[in-house]
């Protein structure tokens, strides 16, 4: 399984809205709701008053949960609404799910999951208590009893993007890349904001050796989550790719100090390990001198050379910037941001420009850089096609959701309507048909019976 866990959320049932923080399935991590809605439970045509009674306390229960536990996820009194919750209409899954939260937050795996699969016997559309139940079932469970869980989820709620992830990351594991990336791609369609659906993605393509789609699902998922260490090592992959070896030495490096035991990173990295300079001590250095106040145009540069080193590629374009804002006819500042630019910023208009400085300041520079001009113009290119293919493929999902929302509606309306005068008369017609029919069956069926006699 991917490496990231996704953390626990904890949710507003009625709206199902919520929000995430990272964890380990071994820590004890934070969460945070967010802001309660006004509840405006009103009573159905088809609901007793007792029955909307027991509605109504069960979510005014709940809310006064979700506020308790916004102060404090420990907190008992949250805990105790959300059991009133439960107790008072076991029907209501969220009052469950957040029980299964405040569980795995102390800690108390077993609780944690009972509720989950409790939340999901009322609602099997939770899809945050798929994703939390699968980590934790992952934690005790074989990967065929894994499996069969999202299997059974998704069966159970037809539109789960976590169910979707979790087979995904499963097929990953076990070398269906094909299957894994094509659940992954389903998953967005349903959940656009599902970080480990672009970590399958990203590195599905890298491995792929597809540079422009991994880079692109990285980026997208790195929106959304800037810290995430898959997403990171699918860039390491795709500069390794490139030959930018420092770069995504670098990055591997990140990776794996934040996480020692990243399989992948391990071996990407013992296969570049050089006897090169370590940029992260150069950097700490240069960077005290720096901040020292000292107008040193040449040092401006080196700091950014290290930092390119680190993977801190927007620092280093300051630090470049930095340096020619010194001296605006520092060749080597420019030529190295122009670098920086078109191969990690992959910003194709910045990088003509410092190329094109560059060749004015140096004799010999046109034809140093009409190759890199050139680069930057095919990557111009190549980035307004994948636009453009973006923006066909968000057209096409809008008006295949525009087509299903309007089907739906003209069911809702004709299921309210009834029959039409033509379906009644038709109905009509077939009915007089069949009596037709029966009559002249039993018409002759008498004329068989007198014959017979």
């Amino acid at each position: 399984m991917l490496k990231n866990i996704y953390a626990i959320t904890l949710m507003i049932g009625l709206l199902g809205s919520g929000c995430a923080s990272k964890q380990k399935t071994d820590s004890k991590s934070s969460a945070k709701a967010e802001e309660v809605p006004a509840l405006n439970v009103e009573r159905r045509a088809d609901e007793s008053e007792d029955e909307f009674r027991v509605r109504k306390e069960s979510r005014e229960a709940f809310r006064a949960g979700v506020i308790e536990v916004k102060k404090n996820i420990k907190s008992n009194k949250a805990t105790s609404l959300f059991k009133k919750a439960v107790k008072t209409d076991p029907s209501f899954g969220w009052p469950a799910y957040n029980l299964g939260v405040q569980a795995q937050h102390a800690g108390q795996t077993t609780v944690a999951i009972q509720y989950y699969q409790a939340a999901l016997k009322a609602d099997p559309k939770i899809d945050p208590a798929i994703r939390n139940l699968g980590l934790l079932l992952g934690q005790t469970s074989s990967e065929t009893e894994l499996a069969r869980f999202y299997r059974s989820a998704l069966s159970n709620a037809p539109e789960s993007a976590w169910a979707r992830v979790g087979l995904a990351e499963l097929a990953r594991n076990n070398d269906n890349q094909k299957k894994s990336m094509e659940l992954a791609r389903e998953a967005l369609k349903y959940n656009a904001k599902l970080v480990p659906a672009y970590e399958v993605l990203a590195v599905g393509y890298a491995d792929a050796k597809k540079n422009s789609l991994a880079r692109l699902y990285a980026l997208r998922g790195q929106q959304l989550d800037v810290n995430n260490i898959e997403l990171d090592y699918a860039l390491a992959k795709v500069l390794l790719l490139e030959n930018d070896v420092s770069a995504g030495r670098a990055l591997l490096k990140r990776i794996l100090s934040k996480e020692p035991n990243h399989e992948g990173a391990r071996k990407a990295f013992l296969a570049i390990v050089t006897k090169r300079k370590d940029w992260a001590g150069v950097a700490a250095q240069l960077k005290e001198i720096s901040e020292l106040g000292v107008r040193d145009a040449a040092l401006f540069n080196n700091l950014g050379v290290a930092l390119k080193g680190q993977g801190r590629f927007g620092d280093a374009q300051k630090a470049y910037e930095k340096a020619l804002s010194i001296d605006a006819g520092f060749e080597e500042a420019q030529w190295n941001l122009g670098l920086l630019a078109l191969q990690q910023l992959k910003d194709a208009d910045k990088a003509k420009t410092a190329f094109n400085a560059y060749a004015r300041l140096n004799p010999k520079g046109y034809r140093a850089v009409s190759p890199w001009v050139k680069k930057a113009d095919d990557l111009k290119k190549s980035q307004m096609e994948e636009e453009r293919m973006l923006r066909e493929m968000e057209a096409e999902e809008k008006r295949m959701e525009a087509e299903a929302q309007k089907e739906a509606a003209e069911a809702k309306r004709r299921a309210a309507e009834g029959p039409s005068p033509e379906e009644i008369a038709a109905e009509k017609q077939r009915q007089a048909e069949e009596e037709a029919r029966i009559a002249a069956a039993k018409k002759k069926a008498a004329a068989k019976a007198r014959a017979r006699r």
